[in-house]
């Protein structure tokens, strides 16, 4: 094990990715075309684009802290619907 720890060490963590400091428009951009948008219906593009525009609103440089400034931040795992609803954005 300690010869595959030398010949690969960990990598260090990065201190940002290009797309979380996308602009809005190329983050929905991206999230309405494939492979995300199969079957995406006309509701579930005006929930992704007002998710969007609140997590725009929030404090934050990028698009992960925005996420984690909120207080009882949304884990990633969480399905968007209920995302969306426990931060009170009506998806309908």
């Amino acid at each position: 094990m300690a010869g595959l720890s030398r010949r690969f060490p960990p990598r260090l963590p990065q201190e940002g990715w290009e797309a979380t400091s996308q602009r809005r428009g190329h983050v929905l951009a991206r999230l309405f075309a494939p492979p995300f948008n199969a079957g995406l219906q006309s509701s579930r593009r005006i929930g992704l684009t007002k998710l969007v525009h609140w997590l725009e609103e929030q404090p934050g440089d990028t698009w992960q802290d925005r996420r984690v400034s909120r207080p009882g931040v949304i884990p990633v795992s969480v399905g968007l619907e209920k995302a969306a609803s426990r931060s009170g954005i009506t998806t309908a």
